[in-house]
């Protein structure tokens, strides 16, 4: 629920709309919300590197190239994107909190919430939603 760049419902009255228009196929029938807390997000997110050249990612954490500030594909720069700048992030945090963590109750009340641990390895993570979707 906290990507909201998506298209997917960020308040109450989007997700309201949303159950209106999918009703007649179905309905909505699952809410995952992948639990991580916001240190570990300020970490994920402000950690990352993109070449300028070839826009590859790294990670100063989980995976950072072998010499610090230079592309191991290409020799190009790495930079932060300024959407991964702390001070951004935690305007996205504050934006969740305000418009989008209502809907955890929304879907909680539903019966529609299912939490994935997001503090595990991504793989750990893809399989359990993977799990929740029956795939």
């Amino acid at each position: 629920l906290l990507r909201t760049d998506y298209g997917f419902p960020r308040n109450l009255n989007q997700a309201a709309a949303f159950d209106e228009m999918v009703e007649p196929y179905g309905g909505v029938s699952l809410a995952p919300l992948i639990n991580l807390d916001d240190d570990e997000v300020m970490r994920r997110i402000t950690g990352r590197r993109v070449c300028r050249s070839c826009g590859s990612v790294f990670h100063v954490d989980f995976n950072p190239p072998q010499e610090e500030g230079i592309c191991d594909t290409d020799g190009g720069e790495l930079y932060q994107r300024d959407d991964d700048k702390p001070d951004t992030v935690r305007n996205r945090l504050y934006v969740y909190y305000k418009q989008t963590s209502p809907l955890v109750g929304y879907y909680f009340a539903k019966s529609l919430l299912a939490e994935v641990d997001g503090s595990q390895p991504i793989e750990d993570v893809q399989a359990d939603l993977l799990a929740l979707l029956g795939a």
